[in-house]
């Protein structure tokens, strides 16, 4: 959690796996999980604030 930021861009590469879960008989309940295999952290981009920034 400590490379998260907001605004940082991050690739992760796995799959979806669905767990159906069976707390209450009348109606079963579902989720979806994201297993990571492979996570890559983009660079931090140093942002301007949108009044610094030119229009070309």
């Amino acid at each position: 959690m400590k490379h998260l930021t907001k605004d940082r861009e991050v690739r992760v590469v796995g799959r979806l796996k669905q767990e159906k879960l069976n707390v209450n008989a009348i109606e079963p309940d579902s989720r979806i999980v994201i297993v990571a295999e492979h996570v890559e952290f983009k660079p931090v981009l140093n942002m301007q604030s949108d009044t610094d920034r030119k229009v070309v």
